[in-house]
């Protein structure tokens, strides 16, 4: 999988036609640090600062709200590329045509799906609720998480 190295950035009909170009990776270090992960991790962190502020018109503790994004995050990321390499099999197959666990753990090459993501998130809060918080909590915390990533979507 090939990542872009450069990304044009254009605004045709805005102030005339101009156009930018900057390297995708902010920070070269290791594999890199690109542009669109750190957005998207602020678009997280602006998510959890509302998500604070509105936690208590929902009756949830800020315990609760940070067990919920620490288990909802890392299944989602789990679940985001599970769903991805579930849906793009032939492109994990080495040149044997065996499956390659290391290419589909490799989730800095690329490729997470949104769909994955939102459906295992759902596990992901259930666990935070059994793991001894409140069953009463979960639909509150499911509107609440639901209103963050909303927030955190139209961010990135």
């Amino acid at each position: 999988m090939k990542i872009m190295t450069d990304s044009p950035i254009r605004f045709p009909g805005l102030f005339g036609d101009w156009a930018i170009t900057i390297s995708s990776k902010a920070i070269d270090i290791g594999n890199g640090i690109y542009w669109y992960g750190i957005l998207i991790a602020l678009g997280m962190l602006l998510a959890l600062w509302w998500c604070m502020r509105q936690r208590t018109k929902y009756g949830i503790r800020e315990d609760d709200l940070i067990d919920g994004l620490l288990w909802g995050i890392p299944s989602a990321i789990v679940g985001a590329r599970l769903y991805y390499v579930l849906f793009y099999l032939s492109e994990f197959k080495d040149h044997e045509g065996h499956f390659s666990w290391s290419k589909a753990i490799a989730i800095w090459d690329g490729g997470l799906a949104i769909y994955g993501g939102v459906i295992a998130v759902v596990p992901g809060i259930a666990g935070a609720v059994n793991a001894g918080r409140t069953v009463q909590c979960i639909g509150a915390k499911a509107r609440i998480v639901r209103h963050g990533g909303q927030a955190a979507g139209a961010i990135s």
